[in-house]
């Protein structure tokens, strides 16, 4: 199998793997930070339009 990487938008040369993803395999981090940022972002708009209370401590 043969990837290639996109860094600051250009495409870098591509390389090889020597085996293949397994189903043990961690997932990739970033759908872990995306899901992450959206509920930041509710978050802060909840705060702005009153819906939550930000100074409230679990």
């Amino acid at each position: 199998m043969r990837f290639r990487v996109l860094v600051d938008r250009m495409m870098t040369g591509s390389f090889q793997s020597f085996r293949s993803p397994r189903q043990s395999d961690p997932l990739s981090p970033y759908p872990f930070v995306s899901v992450i940022e959206a509920l930041s972002c509710f978050n802060i708009k909840g705060v702005e339009k009153g819906f939550t209370n930000s100074d409230q401590q679990l």
